[in-house]
């Protein structure tokens, strides 16, 4: 062997030992970047999870106070229903009074609505009252007042139209129910939902 051929040995057998050293750097760089890389991965992953829960339970909050607001809403309405309903049966029941209950309720809301002002009575269509000699005795008895009664109806259901020319005072029970509707309606949800009584 030639000492050409020495130093070309020796030249394969350094890049041998050269190339054998990269590839054994490089396999441990690539096995250094998996290994960090890995790593990051699974810090995102473990990010991504914890915010993708974070967001189904404000999910699940928004779904569960949307149900109980909607719930609480069915319920009111369903109170309102039955507060409407009472005060209907109500209308029904005064309307349906026996005679001379419906003829002294009349005449008191009369006296309690009227003054010393001179004005016509009209009676409801809808609920005369049937012994007008005694109800117009009672009229012209009533202290302070000057009130006749006329001797036609007026078109209303329930109650008396007080005259007064141009001015008319509507006491129905409707109007007078009306008028005074959220009052009524605050006073029956005291007696039908008592409160502390669960919706």
């Amino acid at each position: 062997m030639t000492n050409l051929d020495k130093i070309l040995e020796r030249i394969h057998a350094d890049g041998e030992e050269r190339a054998l050293a990269l590839d054994r750097a490089a396999g441990e760089e690539i096995e250094r970047l998996d290994s960090a890389a890995a790593e990051e991965t699974a810090v995102e992953e473990a990010r991504i999870a914890a915010e993708a829960e974070k967001d189904g339970e404000k999910i699940v909050t928004l779904a569960r106070s949307g149900a109980l607001a909607l719930q609480k809403k069915r319920a009111l309405e369903a109170k309102s229903r039955a507060l409407d309903d009472a005060v209907e049966e109500a209308l029904k029941k005064l309307a349906a009074l026996p005679e001379a209950d419906y003829a002294a309720l009349v005449l008191s809301l009369i006296e309690k609505n009227t003054d010393e002002t001179a004005g016509t009575v009209y009676l409801a269509a809808g609920r005369p009252v049937a012994d007008r000699a005694a109800f117009e005795a009672a009229l012209a008895a009533l202290p302070g007042r000057k009130l006749a009664l006329a001797q036609e109806t007026c078109p209303l259901a329930t109650g008396a139209l007080v005259s007064y020319g141009k001015i008319a005072l509507d006491l129905s029970f409707e109007a007078l129910t009306a008028e005074k509707h959220d009052a009524i309606r605050d006073r029956l949800a005291e007696l039908i939902f008592p409160a502390g009584a669960k919706e």
